[in-house]
Order: C-alpha cells, then structure tokens, then sequence
C-alpha cells in the first residue's frame, strides 16, 4: 500500500512538469501535439503494471506470488526511477521561461497570480480533469475484481 501510495505522488508531482517541459519546448506549430504525451503517461502506466501482474499471476503459483512476486514489478520500477533522475539532471530551463525571466516576467507567487486572472480556467480545468479520477478508479476497481476473480477460481 506504501508502493501504491508513493506511486501516485510521484505520478501527481511529476506530471504538470512534464506537460510544461514537452509545451514549452515544442515548436509554436505543435504544442498540442507535443502536450499530448505526458497525458499518455499514466494509462499507458496503468496498462503495464496491469499486464505485469496479470502475466505475474499466470506464470506463478498464489503462494509465490504472495511470498514475493508481488515485490517484483515495484523492484524493477527502480530502473525507470533512475533513467528518470539521470533525465532530470540534464535538462536545461525551457526557452519561454528563459525569455521570461528576460522580460522580467516572473511573479513572485504564481498560485496567485493563478487564481486572480485565470479564475474560469482554472474551475473549467478542475472539473474537465475529473475525469481521469473517475478513470483510475474505475481502472483500479477493473482490476482488483479481476484479480480477485482469477485467485479464487485457480
């Protein structure tokens, strides 16, 4: 439960950045396109941590599987946890943020900022994102149906 715990903090914090890293970086022409990919990053995770512990559960008994192949797909997470760390450490401010601070463009509190002059986007943004809540749990509740069927009836 920890794993899981640590899993969506990670998800959470990692992700907005991403979307700025991929917009910011991209051609004027294809921000939308570019902008799109950190979104795919959490269905696709979904779908192979899923896969994993599906071919986890087909390949190996309840009992190993519950003495230590659940530990298995979190093990090997570290691998991507450090080609992650090795990418953080070589990336360089985005353009917009350098001209940014060029133009002295930068606020000192940007949640502010935020909430003052983008009030409708920022509400139509926090209601249009309910989605993917409603998306993991239902994805999450798929799941562990799934695997609470295939245990009892092995």
């Amino acid at each position: 439960m920890l794993c899981r715990f640590g899993q969506g903090v990670g998800l959470g914090g990692e992700w907005g950045g991403a979307v700025l890293l991929a917009i910011e970086n991209a051609p004027p022409n294809k921000r939308a396109w570019y902008g799109m990919f950190p979104q795919l990053g959490a269905p696709i995770g979904l779908l192979l941590s899923g896969g994993t512990f599906l071919l986890l559960t087909d390949s190996m008994s309840n009992e190993d599987f519950m003495n230590y192949g659940w530990r298995i797909p979190f093990i090997a997470s570290a691998f991507l946890v450090i080609i992650g760390f090795y990418i953080r450490t070589k990336i360089t401010e985005t353009p917009s943020f350098e001209n940014a601070k060029k133009h002295e463009e930068e606020v000192k509190v940007p949640f502010l900022t935020l909430v003052k002059s983008y009030k409708n986007q920022l509400i139509f943004g926090t209601f249009a994102s309910n989605h993917n809540i409603l998306g993991f749990l239902f994805n999450d509740s798929i799941y562990t149906k799934l695997g609470n069927f295939r245990f009892r009836n092995r």
